[in-house]
């Protein structure tokens, strides 16, 4: 069984500090329609919600983007839109594959969940 990490605040560390193979990212707010976009496109705002410096729209909440894990880092990252009170949600395979800051080429979409609502909470039993 994978082991699951609820994150709950934006954090620059979340990915370098973790242990867990399935980060459920609750905080998330990705500013696109998950149901209506393109695979590409859903990499695409993960990629740069991940890069961003931008505290007002990513994932770190600084002025500074996720510090990449470790080579060879394999983890699934659970994300949300931002619509409310229907939002999707995905989950991307994260793969570091050359210790660099870029999450490109390292991002692959797994799964997308429609409708899963304001308060969707995933927990162990749900990852098998």
């Amino acid at each position: 069984n994978l082991t699951l990490d609820n994150i709950t605040t934006k954090s620059s560390n979340f990915i370098a500090n973790s242990d867990f193979a399935v980060l459920d990212l609750e905080f998330s707010e990705l500013n696109i329609n998950i149901s209506s976009s393109t695979p590409d496109q859903i990499l695409n705002t993960v990629k740069n919600a991940l890069e961003s410096t931008d505290p007002a729209t990513n994932l770190s909440g600084a002025s500074v983007g996720v510090a990449q894990g470790a080579n060879n880092t394999d983890a699934l990252l659970i994300l949300y839109e931002s619509n409310q009170p229907d939002r999707d949600a995905v989950i991307v395979r994260y793969k570091e594959s050359d210790g660099d800051a870029s999450f490109g080429e390292e991002l692959s979409l797994v799964a997308i969940f429609e409708d899963v609502g304001a308060n969707i909470t995933f927990d162990n039993a749900n990852i098998i």
